[in-house]
């Protein structure tokens, strides 16, 4: 099953399907993707990614009548426990985009480093929020941030670097307080989404890497 979600403005889309290799086969055998020669050698997450890149283009094409891999665009993709998200964005002002997905696994624990960073911010955030979503969307928005900096630089994701600053519904901002990325403004936005049991978070940044923040980008 393949889901698309389109900003107010139709230039931001979020694809989600299924990566599972069966998945694979069958939306070959509809769409057939050529992947690059070099591919052969790599491993099946990096082939997973780059069919997710070319079958979401080829979609979007399709739907919109529109070649969204000729224009300016930017992508971004992450995969989940059960599904593939995929961030494609030509909106003139953003430079760097982010997309993570996490499961809900609400029958695990905590995982203790979270259990630390979240320690920090209790005064603020609502104690009635359930700890497993907490944990995973904080995690969640601080990957897609990380994402959207390491396609400027890449460099070692670090939990401290990312001081969380408000918590809302559908909205986390963050304090970027790393040394290895000089932000000439350190505040951060970060949208988020609970779909499908999963979360997914989505980060946009201009050129300048200065969070964007528009309602007419929602995605949901």
């Amino acid at each position: 099953m393949i889901r698309v979600f389109i900003n107010l403005k139709s230039n931001l889309f979020l694809c989600l399907f299924s990566y599972t290799e069966n998945t694979l086969l069958n939306e070959k055998k509809h769409y057939p993707i050529k992947l690059p020669s070099f591919m052969s050698q790599a491993s099946n997450t990096i082939r997973q990614r780059e069919f997710a890149k070319q079958y979401s283009l080829i979609l979007l094409k399709e739907l919109f009548s529109t070649d969204y891999a000729a224009v300016n665009s930017y992508y971004s993709v992450s995969h989940g426990k059960q599904l593939t998200a995929l961030l494609l964005s030509h909106i003139p002002e953003v430079g760097y985009i982010g997309v993570d997905i996490e499961y809900l696994y609400y029958h695990r624990k905590v995982r203790h480093f979270m259990i630390d960073y979240l320690r920090k911010y209790e005064s603020y955030l609502n104690p009635n929020t359930d700890k497993i979503y907490l944990s995973t969307v904080v995690f969640c928005c601080m990957e897609s941030i990380y994402k959207a900096l390491f396609y400027f630089q890449p460099f070692t994701f670090n939990i401290d670097d990312y001081v969380l600053e408000k918590f809302d519904d559908q909205l986390c901002t963050f304090i970027y307080v790393g040394s290895e990325i000089k932000l000439k403004i350190p505040k951060i936005h970060c949208t988020y989404y609970e779909i499908d049991g999963s979360i997914i978070a989505v980060t946009l940044m201009n050129d300048s890497l200065v969070s964007v923040l528009d309602d007419s980008n929602s995605l949901v």
